[in-house]
């Protein structure tokens, strides 16, 4: 349970980073024009998406009082933290403070870094940019009511499992039924799925569930040191001519994502990015035939698939050509996005006369596990392919980046 975080939850509360990062996400969440502190009625907001970045299988909340009961109370979605009297709490517990004027309640939820005395603390919540003295008898704040503590395993009763969800037949056979199971119910779940996109609306539901599992896919292929997956992973090195990452850098370096060193945080970004592109190039829609407004109408050149990507994106790339191999005849994750799309006539069409191009243009439409994959990698090598890349009009989301990081939690959790 949440006690083998403990490490996890302690030097979360002792980064600074993390803690603009989750401030980020709760002003995002709040609507707030800006993320700095202090975050008005942004305590709980800020609180979970900090456990979440510790691993803590918590949706993002609001309310002081909402959190604290899915930390330690006692309904069926509670983590069953212990409850700890004051005087008691080290780095790692939750506090609760209580406001006792009408309505009485929980006011404040804060996430203790150290422990100072039996009364002193520093204390990482929505108040200031870095950890800073709070005390729990109160003095001129809220005094503390009680803390949570991550439960024991013995102690802790088992989360419910996931309502079962029909599981799609063609998706990567190294994905197992179950870890396929919780990565669709964390994408249904997700604040990703009811985003509204500027011109684009809501996403179709097989979209955010598609992305999931091919990130899924990519995270465990980078783990099993998948040449492709590396390179989709490397650290941005200031090559903006080519790579979508570093010419992103701006954006990315505004939401706190940081791509300087190579892994795992690096793949997440970029799987973010690569959603907000598929929305603008596609609205999602994974049989979207070329753009019947451009000129490309040459089969090396026809645009197709959720990325409008062409053959001609594959070049001379050694990784690419062997990518494009490798899904022939594939409908890896064909089932998965199309939940939620309507085809529309001559979606399926094909454009031009040349072989190869034209095989391009099916496989992309009817494998979208490759339109995903071949797309992550050109971004990495050739973002000019993508006007919306060189308008810096894909949309990097947050919401994208703490969903995919439950998902990267998820696969962890998996292999243990």
């Amino acid at each position: 349970m949440d006690k083998e975080l403990s490490k996890q939850i302690i030097a979360a509360a002792n980064s600074d980073a993390l803690l603009h990062a989750a401030q980020q996400r709760a002003a995002a969440e709040l609507g707030l024009k800006n993320a700095q502190p202090p975050l008005e009625k942004g305590c709980a907001a800020t609180l979970s998406a900090l456990l979440i970045s510790a691993g803590v299988d918590i949706p993002l909340t609001l309310g002081a009082g909402h959190l604290a009961q899915r930390l330690g109370g006692s309904g069926s979605q509670s983590r069953r933290w212990q409850r700890i009297g004051v005087g008691e709490q080290q780095a790692g517990d939750v506090g609760v403070t209580y406001d006792l004027k009408k309505p009485p309640g929980a006011d404040h939820i804060y996430l203790v870094a150290e422990r100072l005395d039996a009364d002193a603390m520093r204390i990482a919540d929505n108040q200031q940019a870095q950890t800073h003295t709070r005390y729990a008898s109160g003095k001129d704040k809220t005094r503390t009511e009680y803390f949570l503590r991550p439960s024991d395993p013995d102690i802790a009763t088992a989360p419910l499992t996931a309502p079962a969800l029909p599981l799609p037949a063609d998706v990567p056979a190294q994905l197992p039924a179950q870890l396929q199971a919780t990565i669709l119910d964390i994408a249904a779940h997700s604040e990703l799925a009811r985003y509204d996109w500027p011109e684009r609306g809501i996403a179709p539901a097989g979209y955010i569930k598609g992305m999931a599992l091919a990130f899924t896919k990519a995270y465990h292929n980078w783990q099993e040191n998948d040449a492709t997956a590396v390179a989709m992973a490397a650290a941005a090195h200031g090559n903006d001519n080519d790579d979508a990452l570093d010419w992103y850098g701006g954006q990315f370096a505004a939401l706190g994502m940081r791509n300087d060193k190579d892994g795992a945080d690096t793949l997440r970004h970029l799987y973010v990015l690569l959603t907000g592109l598929g929305m603008r190039e596609s609205s999602g829609r994974y049989c979207e035939g070329r753009d019947k407004s451009a000129k490309n109408t040459a089969a090396s050149t026809a645009e197709a698939g959720l990325f409008q990507s062409s053959y001609n994106l594959i070049g001379h790339s050694r990784l690419m050509r062997q990518l494009y191999a490798s899904y022939t005849n594939s409908t890896e994750l064909l089932s998965v996005f199309q939940e939620g799309v309507h085809r529309r006539p001559g979606d399926l069409e094909n454009h031009g006369v040349e072989k190869d191009g034209l095989a391009f243009q099916q496989l992309s439409k009817s494998c979208p596990a490759f339109a995903v994959e071949l797309a992550a990698l050109g971004l990495r090598q050739n973002r000019h392919h993508w006007g919306p890349i060189n308008n810096r009009e894909a949309e990097l989301r947050l919401e994208c980046d703490w969903m995919l990081l439950q998902v990267q939690h998820a696969v962890k959790r998996s292999t243990q």
